[in-house]
């Protein structure tokens, strides 16, 4: 993953060090289904994207932009409050968080991770094609471990079902939404149709869900989720951070509905037992209910760190060895078909 850069420390792709600190429990292989690893025209798309259809999403990330950007946090966010997402910020922004792809499958594979799932975007690059494909070439570079999930737009339905058409010819195994970018609420037809058809291939989807940080859109609550669950049962459906702060919400709809996974990504594990976190129903309920329904994931571009802090703070909270290897490991390999042990 990448390091938090700094404006006398060159971004990754051009000095990317692998992490020293390993994996926190080499026995326990991980699976980490959520996060975002770009070169930097496709961070320059997707933040230039994000800008003109979410811009509260990137006043809130400020610190980890800020960082990559070498700018202080508090006149970034003053930047991006007043919409000032200027071509330069973004171009400084997108060339700190730009990864080198060999180097970070170095990284993973220090770290103990059999497989990540990256996550993609149609917004369109300078030179043609999507992010969508830069990042399927990318990932087929490290094909038993990298795995790259498509993201469309709804707003566009028949494009979307192109979209994934065209992306699983590439080689992408999944497809990822997200309602608060595009605008259409999660039961809107337009997304039927975008279900409906990722059912067909038989690929999973991840949905983000909860809060999100554009306030001109609305929050997808788990409640949301329930039709399109019962709808669409041979979907299989990563309901994205979990849902949070509506965590017990969500809990209650996967009792209900059995083909919707829990992705604790951008969220640090380490903090879930915290009186107040808002995770009390999923630990409560984590070793019962929901063992075979909560997978891991990182985000961790959204904190500036790497995947090893997400997977120390799963080993912080002291479950027991079975639960927590499903967490990390055999809940995901369950979901992207790969065996439970390697």
């Amino acid at each position: 993953m990448r390091p938090r850069p700094s404006a006398d420390r060159p971004s990754a792709d051009r000095a990317a060090v692998p992490s020293s600190a390993g994996s926190p429990d080499a026995g326990t292989p991980v699976i980490d289904v959520c996060d975002g690893v770009h070169d930097a025209e496709s961070w320059r798309a997707l933040l230039a994207g994000m800008a003109a259809d979410a811009p509260g999403f990137l006043e809130f990330f400020a610190a980890p932009l800020a960082a990559a950007a070498g700018h202080d946090r508090a006149a970034v966010r003053r930047r991006l409050a007043a919409g000032a997402a200027d071509a330069v910020t973004l171009e400084r922004v997108a060339e700190g968080l730009a990864t080198d792809i060999d180097a970070h499958a170095g990284r993973l594979r220090a770290a103990g991770v059999r497989r990540q799932v990256l996550h993609g975007a149609d917004f369109p690059l300078p030179g043609g094609g999507t992010i969508n494909d830069r990042l399927a070439e990318r990932c087929a570079r490290h094909p038993g471990l990298l795995e790259a999930w498509c993201g469309v737009d709804a707003r566009d339905p028949g494009r979307a079902v192109a979209e994934i058409d065209r992306c699983a010819a590439l080689g992408m195994r999944g497809v990822v939404v997200l309602p608060f970018v595009s605008g259409v609420a999660p039961g809107d037809r337009a997304h039927h149709r975008v279900y409906e058809h990722a059912a067909r291939l038989g690929l999973p989807l991840w949905l983000h869900c909860g809060l999100n940080l554009a306030r001109h859109r609305p929050m997808t609550r788990p409640a949301d989720l329930d039709h399109v669950a019962a709808r669409h049962p041979a979907l299989r459906i990563v309901a994205g951070h979990g849902g949070w702060p509506w965590v017990g919400e969500l809990v209650a709809v996967m009792m209900r509905q059995p083909n919707i996974y829990l992705d604790t990504s951008a969220h640090d594990p380490a903090a879930m037992a915290a009186p107040g976190s808002g995770w009390e129903p999923l630990l409560f309920h984590l070793p019962g209910a929901l063992r075979r329904r909560v997978v891991f994931g990182s985000a961790a571009w959204t904190h500036g760190t790497g995947v090893e802090r997400f997977v120390a703070g799963v080993h912080a909270l002291g479950l027991d060895e079975r639960t927590r290897r499903a967490w990390l490991h055999d809940n995901a390999a369950a979901l992207l078909g790969l065996p439970a042990a390697e």
